[in-house]
């Protein structure tokens, strides 16, 4: 396929460009001109390899396997000029053809799963996001038994003290799944010490997740569903000392929405909460 490409945007080869060879292809060193001068801008303004439109497709490709849970096509476009961006800023360490394609893949991989899991639609493999995390601290793994090969093992990592940002091992991660919880799995869960204040909010949570899970329709669903985000990320960053305002700029931030979006979503969950918790439900 690389190959081919060459052939096409560098030699010229088929109808397209008519035999002709790209201005920037020498071909005695099977470089491009301006790869080897290292100016990538000048690639995506100037090539008629025409990378953008390369990273379209790869944006496009990558957003299709998530189809199921994301529109592509409210993304592709800010995604692709975004990824245009970040590329146009970097050289290659050698300045071919196929480099630039690998890279231009791989950049866009990258992007698209960074962007999901900012939305909460794909779960990075850290502790803090597996079920078999202890819920208070100290912090410890909570799975006694590892499926590996279709064959039960001791966890070695049972009981033993684990950061939330740690790595999550492989065969024993199982990620919180916001589609497949049970109301029962999130019930506010025995804590000790001052827990007062955490089964208030742990009951807040719930019922923001059950507003979501119980909406009928999907426009009403998706933004309920930011919404329980929005107040879960809102809570942590204050708890970690964070001010209302810099949480309220962070999330929006991590959403890749305004940040009038995020004071919205805030105000009318705190509406729904009021109500709801008032009247005992």
């Amino acid at each position: 396929m690389r190959n081919d490409l060459i052939a096409l945007f560098c030699k010229g080869e088929g109808k397209r460009f008519r035999g002709e060879r790209c201005e920037h292809y020498e071909i005695f060193t099977g470089e491009c001109r301006l790869l080897r001068d290292r100016k990538m801008k000048d690639v995506f303004e100037k090539g008629r390899c025409k990378p953008c439109v390369m990273v379209e497709c790869a944006v496009k490709w990558n957003f299709y396997r998530y189809r199921d849970r994301v529109n592509p096509e409210e993304y592709t476009d800010g995604m692709v000029w975004e990824i245009c961006e970040i590329i146009k800023k970097h050289t290659l360490r050698i300045p071919k053809l196929p480099i630039l394609i690998g890279y231009i893949n791989k950049t866009a991989y990258t992007e698209v799963i960074r962007m999901l899991i900012d939305m909460c639609i794909l779960v990075r493999g850290i502790c803090d996001n597996c079920v078999h995390l202890s819920l208070s601290k100290i912090y410890s793994c909570t799975r006694a038994y590892l499926l590996v090969d279709g064959e039960e093992i001791e966890n070695p990592l049972c009981g033993k003290k684990r950061n939330p940002s740690d790595k999550a091992c492989k065969d024993g991660f199982e990620p919180y799944d916001f589609k497949s919880l049970d109301t029962d799995d999130i019930a506010p869960p025995a804590v000790t010490g001052n827990g007062e204040e955490f089964q208030i909010i742990e009951s807040m949570k719930k019922l923001l997740f059950l507003r979501a899970d119980k909406a009928k329709d999907e426009t009403t669903k998706k933004k309920y569903e930011r919404q329980y985000v929005v107040f879960c990320r809102f809570v942590n960053l204050v708890r970690e000392g964070h001010s209302d305002k810099y949480a309220l700029k962070a999330i929006a931030t991590k959403l890749r929405v305004s940040k009038k979006t995020v004071e919205r979503d805030m105000e009318e969950a705190r509406k729904f909460l009021k109500k709801n918790m008032s009247s005992g439900d």
